[in-house]
């Protein structure tokens, strides 16, 4: 694994945790998951606990070459800095 393969799973790990844990676009995602199984509920919710598993899924996204997806994690992750920033 070269360095920017490292840099893109973290950047995107990132990017992926904060878009799917605090965003208002998995708002009603995150509600239904949490009415059906509250456990699940809370790690769709907890940045720490599904930090875990998005970094997983950016290497395998990083492995297998699926950058559209990479590049779009780690933009979510440039929009939300530049939204707490200024």
């Amino acid at each position: 694994m070269s360095i920017l393969d490292f840099i893109l799973i973290v950047l995107s790990g990132g990017g992926g945790t904060l878009l799917i844990t605090t965003s208002k676009l998995f708002k009603s995602l995150r509600e239904r998951i949490t009415l059906i199984n509250e456990k699940l509920g809370y790690m769709v919710s907890c940045n720490q606990c599904f930090g875990f598993w998005m970094g997983c899924i950016s290497y395998l996204l990083v492995s297998y070459k699926i950058y559209i997806l990479v590049y779009g994690l780690i933009l979510s992750l440039v929009g939300f800095i530049i939204t707490k920033k200024f």
